[in-house]
């Protein structure tokens, strides 16, 4: 057992890009975008893409947080 889970269960690793034509002239600049991509990430490990991808998130949230001071049960709803 690893991790509480039996050794039965397998672990799934996805690598994902996303790209959309709203960002490029034309299909063919979407798809050398798509490629360049692919192949950047093909060559970072695992881990370094989930720790950037960590790492860029927090930075989303960071700037799209909403404080509420005061009731905590207000910072829920």
């Amino acid at each position: 057992m690893e991790n509480g889970y039996p050794e039965y269960f397998g672990k799934v690793k996805k690598r994902v890009i996303v790209v959309t034509s709203r960002d490029y002239v034309d299909d063919l600049a979407l798809n050398q975008a798509a490629q360049d991509l692919r192949a950047k990430q093909v060559a970072t490990s695992f881990t370094d893409l989930a720790t950037a991808q960590k790492v860029a998130w927090a930075k989303r949230w960071e700037k799209a947080d909403v404080k509420i001071h005061g009731n905590m049960v207000s910072t829920l709803h």
